[in-house]
């Protein structure tokens, strides 16, 4: 940058001097800076354009999807749908052709657990993760269709209720149907991950999420539903269906 001394025309200006933008700045503004970008993307802290990112597409993907009624999305069609780079690609050959195979000689390695806390690749962590934490309360399948089974019918009565009331579905009409946490659950189920359209009303897994806070309530009585539990399940529910995510829930809790 130049600096040039003004004139001492007066004893105000009499030594001072200014910076010069001749080379820096023309008549009109830097085409870069003013052309323009999607409404997706935007401008760094440094001032470069950046694109939509990935999860950013993903978002609007699955509310386009939501809109247009379409909630039978599976978790691999979610996670397809974000690139791959040449480390993920990296790491889903190391845990697939190293580790998997050998997963009960290998869990207990320090390097698979530094790999393990580092990041599993998306579509192994439906695997590797109940593989992790395990079933040491031997929960199986018989168990959890009864559980559900139950909680259908509770939400069924509460829904006639509800309509019958026609207020909607209330504390009271829940509680009257026997799911006692049923209301705080429909509350947070919307508000789980809410900038994403996984979980909200038409969401593609809004239904498994319901469907697993309600088990787990039932399942255990004496703690019930608490608050934050829902991002937990949504967590678990990303990656995996409803009855392993159950189990997973139960046992990290």
């Amino acid at each position: 940058m130049a600096i040039r001394k003004l004139k001492p025309t007066t004893p105000g200006q009499r030594f001072r001097i200014a910076p010069v933008f001749d080379k820096i700045t023309a008549d009109k503004p830097e085409k870069s800076l003013i052309s323009s970008v999607k409404r997706s993307g935007g401008r760094n802290s440094t001032g470069k354009k950046v694109g939509e990112s990935p999860f950013r597409k993903l978002q609007s993907w699955l509310h386009r999807r939501t809109k247009t009624g379409s909630s039978s999305t599976s978790r691999g069609e979610v996670w397809q749908r974000l690139p791959e780079t040449a480390q993920d690609q990296a790491d889903l050959a190391f845990w697939e052709k190293d580790i998997l195979p050998h997963w009960e000689e290998k869990r207990s390695d320090s390097k698979v657990k530094q790999r393990f806390l580092a990041g599993i690749p998306p579509s192994l962590r439906g695997v590797l993760w109940p593989a992790a934490i395990g079933n040491s309360l031997g929960l199986d399948g018989e168990v959890f269709e009864q559980l559900r089974s139950e909680v259908i019918k509770e939400h069924e009565v509460a829904l006639q209720m509800a309509a019958l009331s026609g207020e909607g579905l209330t504390s009271d009409s829940q509680r009257q149907a026997g799911g006692g946490h049923s209301y705080q659950i429909e509350k947070d189920l919307t508000r789980t991950f809410a900038s994403l359209a996984f979980f909200s009303e038409g969401g593609p897994f809004h239904e498994d999420l319901r469907t697993v806070l309600s088990i787990y309530a039932k399942f255990r009585p004496d703690m019930g539903y608490v608050q934050g539990m829902s991002y937990l399940a949504a967590t678990l529910l990303l990656y995996m269906e409803a009855y392993p995510a159950f189990v997973c829930l139960a046992n990290i809790l």
